[in-house]
């Protein structure tokens, strides 16, 4: 049985090899579509968590979570703060 050589994987294209063979218009063309995907997958959780998690707290409902909290950790303690 004869073992052939595995071949080389091509370079990523966000390899340094691959950057570097490209001028900078091309470099920064390629950041901005890599941060313009960032900003649509950033909005995109964004109102995935809108949606399932409802809108944010405002500050007194989050005194209120807090306060809620407490009393339940108190509670199972026995009543002891």
């Amino acid at each position: 049985m004869v073992c052939s050589e595995v071949p080389s994987e091509p370079a990523s294209p966000t390899s340094p090899e691959m950057l570097s063979n490209l001028t900078d218009e091309e470099r920064r063309a390629r950041i901005s579509r890599i941060l313009m995907k960032k900003d649509i997958a950033q909005s995109q959780l964004d109102t995935f968590n809108a949606t399932t998690f409802g809108p944010a707290l405002d500050e007194d409902d989050r005194v209120k979570l807090k306060t809620l909290e407490q009393d339940l950790i108190n509670a199972l303690r026995g009543g002891k703060p």
